[in-house]
């Protein structure tokens, strides 16, 4: 699945060179900006961090804080100034992470931390 939206990706940048802008391109583009990032971050933050994590004999509870508060100052690395807006953003990210860890603790499955990502995104 996740090597279907790298194809897409690639697709997309060759399309960018050739395509004209007709609908199918901008319904394209907009199914693979909706979920590529969801899988890349989900499959990192929770995939890989956490697992990692815990293979190295962290509690399940420390891995997910752990990793949440990474997920959340990963978002804010472009900010060039600190403001009370960015700090409450942050703490947002840093809760949705923790639940999404939560969630893939919970399930150990990657699909409803993408769809939930997705679906916040799209909103």
């Amino acid at each position: 699945m996740y090597c279907y939206f790298i194809l897409i990706e690639s697709a997309t940048i060759l399309d960018l060179q050739t395509e004209s802008k007709t609908i199918s391109f901008y319904i394209k583009n907009f199914i693979q900006k909706l979920f590529y990032p969801s899988i890349i971050e989900e499959v990192l933050f929770r995939g890989l961090f956490i697992n990692g994590l815990l293979a190295f004999n962290k509690r399940e509870d420390s891995a997910n804080i752990i990793q949440s508060f990474i997920f959340g100052i990963v978002h804010i690395i472009g900010y060039k100034e600190l403001s009370i807006v960015i700090l409450l953003s942050t703490s947002i990210q840093i809760f949705i992470g923790y639940i999404f860890g939560k969630i893939y603790i919970k399930t150990k499955s990657l699909t409803p931390c993408i769809l939930l990502h997705a679906l916040i995104d799209a909103i």
